[in-house]
């Protein structure tokens, strides 16, 4: 191949070194150089010319200007040595942008030909390794390597690709190359860079700490305590840019108690979003572009956003801060981001059963200032839907996290609110500042008998009420029946034990009995008498040694009335059903009195 003429900067190094001033761009330029026809091998590539038009459109482009701009581009780059003076800086641990404001002294300088950084960012870990991302001006280098162009022809291994496609604010595409390694800033790095039309050649790049930008994107924690579903943040801001773009969270997902927030960004021009040292791609909607990213609750957020919306690609840095109380029940289930493709058919989704009770262990609770305690809730029926859900009216006094665990914080007064769907409780909590003992304690009830997996609460009453000292709970089989801290009983299997309660010396017992649960009741169908006359009826249940008791009801008392024992009395002539109850289980009996 020929060697190209027309070559500005060997013209402009001829005119430095003869003195000569250079005319200005125009006819008097191509008088002063021998122009003569570039062969087809010979041409920029398409990218490179368009770089070349970009650089010099100019109204009026001095000699001054000219020498500057072509100093910092000579038309090959070859080698550089070590430069043992220069010992280079490395960048305290965080993620970095480069300042490209200045086109004379951009953040990353580049020697050779149409070979030019237009944004950067680095990033340098606890150890002082840094890494670095750079975007190239146009798609006329598509590949890169840390080296020699000798070198780079062999080792093909090591030759680096571009990692993804920008495009500016004009449309432009450029190639982006990362993240690779970088030994030092200030100092200057031989690689090479190949076109389709030139093959490698040899080019410098030198980051400049002087045009280092912090823009960290923090370490997030966005663990949370709330259970998992979608909640409306109660504020958002977002700080950082120029402020034309408007940012927006309409939600926050939790899912496996991890925190994640929809960003959304008005422009379309955001190409991604790095959060917690990772990159993100966004949904474009109506809205602008959506980012789903881990978020800190309540704790500022350090993010990176690329736009093309400027006269150059570049990250710019945002603070997010997402305010969301973390122990409120959810508002909605969270939606599925994308419906997968099933691989079995999946069970059919259970039914919402509705709870139609509630019991709380305590409905009044004092506790000395620093102290905890954890309460809880029974919702019935046992295959309830609804969870149940705790709030505390007034934190500065006391908290309470979803397990029912109450942390005094202050001397006062509060509410905790107990949820399960529809059903509400309350817990009077007072905090004191000292601690008061137990005087006497009672359990109102000496007996007990419960259903096997059935589970309680027993009442008690402590001297005095005001008392903050822990109640401490043991069963004498726990294999029949368990008790937690709370006072939960729980019925294990048919047999007897004893519960005890203790505080400050003082104790209280309830003796319990856990009976098999009725799960069948059969009674005569008809039975028929004559005014005046009585008979008893015929129980039998499943199993026979169920402990529940069977109850007896009539539908016509003026007919025949029935006792406690199923003893009927016939009283007129007439038809009345008899209703024998064991449990849950029912059976009825048609008397005809005669």
């Amino acid at each position: 191949m020929k060697k190209r003429k027309i070559i500005l900067a060997m013209l402009l190094c001829a005119a430095m070194t003869t003195g000569s001033v250079l005319p200005a761009f125009g006819e008097d330029l191509a008088a002063v150089v021998d122009v003569q026809d570039v062969t087809e091998d010979e041409a920029f590539d398409e990218s490179e010319e368009a770089d070349f038009a970009e650089f010099t459109d100019q109204e009026e482009v001095t000699s001054d200007v000219l020498d500057g701009a072509f100093t910092a581009y000579p038309e090959e780059a070859a080698p550089v040595a070590e430069d043992a003076e220069n010992l280079g800086t490395v960048a305290a641990q965080g993620y970095y942008t480069f300042d490209f404001s200045d086109a004379a002294a951009p953040g990353v300088t580049c020697t050779g030909t149409m070979f030019r950084v237009v944004a950067a960012t680095l990033y340098s870990d606890k150890d002082g390794v840094m890494t670095a991302t750079i975007t190239l001006s146009g798609t006329g280098r598509d590949k890169l390597y840390f080296g020699t162009a000798e070198a780079a022809e062999a080792d093909t291994a090591n030759q680096m690709t571009y990692s993804s496609v920008v495009k500016d604010s004009n449309g432009k595409e450029q190639y982006v190359f990362g993240p690779f390694a970088v030994a030092k800033l200030d100092k200057v790095i031989n690689v090479a860079a190949h076109s389709n039309k030139s093959g490698w050649q040899d080019k410098t790049i030198t980051f400049n700490s002087a045009k280092l930008l912090a823009a960290a994107t923090d370490p997030v924690d966005n663990s949370t305590a709330l259970p998992d579903g979608t909640y409306t943040p109660e504020n958002f801001t977002a700080a950082g840019g120029t402020g034309k773009v408007t940012i927006t969270c309409p939600q926050v997902i939790v899912e496996n108690g991890k925190a994640f927030a929809d960003v959304t960004f008005s422009s379309k021009k955001y190409v991604y979003v790095k959060a917690n040292n990772q990159l993100f791609n966004g949904t474009v909607n109506t809205s602008g572009v959506t980012y789903r990213i881990p978020v800190d609750l309540n704790e500022d957020v350090k993010i990176l956003a690329l736009t093309t919306g400027m006269s150059m690609a570049h990250e710019i840095a945002y603070t997010l801060h997402v305010t969301l109380n973390e122990t409120p029940a959810p508002t909605a289930t969270p939606a599925p981001t994308a419906t997968p493709t099933p691989t079995e058919t999946p069970a059919p989704t259970p039914a919402a059963v509705a709870a139609t009770s509630l019991k709380v262990s305590v409905s009044m609770l004092t506790l000395k200032a620093g102290a905890s305690r954890t309460v809880s809730a029974i919702a019935t029926p046992a295959n309830t839907t609804d969870k149940v859900v705790y709030t505390s009216q007034n934190p500065s006094v006391a908290t309470v996290n979803d397990a029912g665990k109450i942390t005094a914080k202050a001397a006062g007064k509060t509410k905790i609110t107990v949820k399960a769907g529809s059903k509400e409780k309350t817990i009077a909590v007072t905090v004191t500042k000292k601690a008061v003992k137990v005087k006497s304690l009672k359990i109102k009830k000496a007996a007990l008998t419960m259903n096997k997996g059935t589970q309680t609460y027993v009442s008690y009453k402590v001297n005095p009420t005001g008392a903050t000292t822990t109640l401490k709970w043991k069963s004498s089989n726990k294999n029949v029946a368990a008790v937690d801290q709370t006072g939960k009983i729980v019925a294990k299997k048919a047999g007897k034990a004893t519960i005890t309660v203790t505080a400050d010396g003082k104790k209280a017992t309830v003796k319990v009995s856990v009976v098999d649960p009725c799960t069948s009741v059969k009674v005569q169908s008809k039975l028929t008498l004559k005014a005046g006359k009585s008979a008893k009826l015929k129980v039998t249940t499943t199993p026979k040694t169920t402990g529940q008791k069977a109850a007896f009801k009539s539908s016509n008392k003026k007919v025949a009335t029935v006792d406690s024992k199923g003893k009927v009395k016939a009283l007129k002539k007439g038809t009345a059903k008899i209703t024998v109850t064991v449990g849950k289980q029912k059976a009825t009996c048609t008397v005809k009195v005669k």
